[in-house]
This record gives C-alpha cells, structure tokens and sequence, in this order.
C-alpha cells in the first residue's frame, strides 16, 4: 500500500477539499497516513489569504520538506500556488497545483474522472498540526473572542457540524480580495447532489449543516438556478425534523439582490445564521473595493431581517486602511459598531496581497493609522458587548481578558 500525508490549513473551503481528497483515495491502492515521514505522497493545502496565513503556509512546507523521506514526493495545492507562487517557489521547486484542479490529483491516484463527481465531504479534515501554537499566525483577535465567548457567544459550538459545499469561486470582483485569483470561474453543485448530502446528514443524526462557499449569493448562477430555490428545495420536505442551516458567506449584494425570495426560508424558523460581510461603512470606499452596494441599501436589509427573524444571527466583518481612506470613512465604519445590527464583528486592516487592482491606488494608508483605527474599532466593540452582556459576565474572566485587552487600549 502507498502511503499518503494531506493536510490543510486554510478555510473550511479548503479543508473540506483536502478531505474529499482523502475519501477520493480512500478503498483504493492507498492508505491516508499522520505520519509525515512515512509517506511516500505527500499533499499540502496552503493558504494564502492574508499575509499571516501565507506565512504560516510556508513554515508548514519548509516542515513538511524537513520531516520526509527521501524517496517521499511533496505536492504543493490549493490557493497559495494560485495567489503568490513567488513565495513557494523561493523555498520549493515541486509540483504546484490550483484548489480545483482535480484532473490532476485523479492522475496522481490513478482515480478515473468520473469518479471524482461522486465522492464528498461533509467534515473537515484536521487542521494542520504542524502549525506552530506560538507562531505570529494565531489571531490577534484571540483575546476577543474569548472575551465574547463569555459573553455566552461562543464562536464554536459544542455540536457536530455537518458541511456541505455548494459552490467553488465567487462572481464578485472586489479589488481587494487574493482569492479571486485562486478561481477563475463559479462552479455549483446540482440541487440534486447537495439535498443528498443534505439528507445523508439528517439519516446520520447531524442538527447543524453549514452551506460552504465564498459567496453563496453566486450559487446557480452557472445553473440556470440561486440560492432561494435551492433553501427552498432543501426545506420543502424537511420542515418537521429539528435542525438548523448557517449561511456563512452571503454578499450584501446578493443578499439585497435575493432578500425578497429568501423571506420564505428565513421564515421556516431553520436558519440559524448569516455572514453579511459589510467591510465598509463608507460608501466611498466600497466603491473603491468594487463591492457593487451602498451601506444603506445594506443596512436597510439587515435592519429588516432583525426585526422579522430575529432567532437569525448575522455575522460581518470590516476592513480598515483601505487606500485613501480618510477619518471621515473610517467613522463611518465606526458607525456600522454603532448600529447594533450584528451579532459578531471580525475586525481586518487592509493588506496589500500581490496582483490584485487595489495596489494601483494611491493613497496607501500608513501602518501606524491602520494599527489605531483597528484598536479603536476594537474597543469600541468590547464596550458594546459588555454593555450588551454584562448580566452574564463570569467576573474572573472578564478581568483576565481587561488585563489581555489593555495592550490595545493605548
């Protein structure tokens, strides 16, 4: 039996593929092994979304280099390759494959290409354990999370999470984002294939099922069908067994564009969550990162989805230093904290990742700036939330986590 090491340690997008990889070989003349040197293939996920995550990617390969044997053969895939092959190439001169470039892996594996159209994953494969647990890649957001999740928001919940991916890529064209780069084109899966998962999940006893893709608003787009047929189609014949659906990645534009027909799956009382990422409060600036709406137009919806289904938890997340952005802008974003429509913030400065249109604007916003303006935003949301939550503050927490928060509040 040849043995084969594959690891990920990018999004749930990304790791969802390392394991259908896994379940692609599984039955087959290989066997998935943990153990780096003793493998004879070796597949690695990287990462390249954010500075932080390229980083650690490369760690991980230059680890992955040290650890095999000699004989063992390294594949470099996913979104790295795709966004800044630059960075492998000055520390590997292997094989270098995109996140969707399954032909090749079919190859590698002697798998025919029909059966790569029949084979899943409905849970993620480990995170990488060669991730160092003080590399400079854990989030800066750690603190605050553990503040919130006192708050009795965890972040992670306790049950099992049944995912199902329904689209590869995004038709969105923001000026900012690396992935775009990773993907040439959207991909849906067929209705068909995801109410089989959908159902497969319910058979096993799943309660929560996580729609997974960069934009779920581009789902069908390809098919001639979008997402409210799709809910609509899941739903329709499971409306008395007791689960719930999180929507991680829907555009405010796709949301203002679909919200009209996603009121009757909103209001079936099994969605449980949505990620509305804003970035911005500054109509200005979402003009400049080709985000296609305004924030009224956003906030209009939201607004709206609060007040009629307010079991449903909306997520954001915004960008601050986005070139020429001007105290003005950022208030504005600041504004977007202010209005107590979210449920959970991720907070991000701007980053200037290589090939993409943004690095062609002036204006390019001084790291000392970008560093407040997050701190500001940061602050602001701890006050929000202990005014929000502070019934059900555990006391010994809150001061561990003042103490943690106190590096960023001068």
């Amino acid at each position: 039996m040849i043995q084969v090491y594959i690891d990920a340690n990018g999004c749930e997008e990304t790791r969802l593929d390392a394991q259908r990889l896994k379940n692609l070989i599984c039955g087959s003349d290989y066997v998935c092994t943990d153990e780096v040197s003793l493998a004879d293939i070796i597949v690695f996920y990287a990462c390249g979304h954010l500075q932080v995550n390229e980083n650690e990617s490369v760690r991980i390969i230059k680890r992955l280099m040290s650890l095999k044997k000699s004989s063992g053969r390294l594949v470099v895939g996913g979104c790295l390759p795709k966004i800044n092959p630059e960075a492998i190439r000055s520390i590997y001169e292997g094989c270098m494959v995109g996140p969707e470039e399954w032909d090749f892996f079919c190859d590698l594996f002697n798998q025919s290409k029909e059966r790569i159209h029949n084979v899943y994953a409905n849970e993620l494969c480990t995170l990488s354990k060669l991730t160092s647990p003080n590399t400079s890649s854990r989030s800066s957001l750690s603190w605050l999370n553990t503040l919130i999740n006192e708050f009795g928001r965890a972040r992670v919940r306790s049950e099992k999470n049944w995912y199902i991916k329904i689209i590869s890529g995004c038709r969105e064209n923001c000026t900012y984002c690396s992935d775009r780069l990773a993907f040439k084109c959207c991909e849906s899966q067929p209705i068909e294939t995801i109410i089989s998962q959908f159902e497969l999940g319910l058979k096993s006893g799943f309660k929560n099922f996580n729609l997974v893709g960069r934009d779920l608003g581009s789902y069908g787009y390809d098919l001639g069908s979008d997402l409210p047929t799709l809910l609509n189609k899941m739903l329709e014949n499971h409306t008395a067994e007791n689960y719930k659906l999180r929507l991680y990645n829907i555009s405010p534009r796709s949301l203002v564009d679909f919200y009209p027909k996603l009121k009757e799956p909103f209001s079936s009382g099994k969605i449980s969550q949505i990620g509305n990422h804003v970035q911005s409060g500054s109509c200005r600036i979402l003009g400049l990162m080709g985000r296609r709406y305004t924030t009224r137009e956003s906030l209009k919806i939201v607004k709206e989805i609060k007040e009629k289904f307010p079991d449903i938890s909306i997520d954001t997340s915004i960008i601050v230093g986005f070139p020429t952005e001007t105290e003005r802008d950022f208030d504005k974003s600041m504004d977007l904290l202010n209005s107590m429509l979210f449920d959970h913030f991720d907070l991000y400065t701007y980053e200037e990742r290589p090939n993409l249109p943004s690095l062609r604007l002036k204006g390019v916003v001084p790291y000392q700036v970008k560093k407040m303006r997050l701190n500001r935003l940061r602050r602001k949301l701890i006050l929000n939330n202990i005014n929000k939550n502070v019934k059900r503050i555990k006391i010994g927490s809150l001061i561990q986590s003042l103490i943690e928060l106190s590096q960023y509040w001068l």
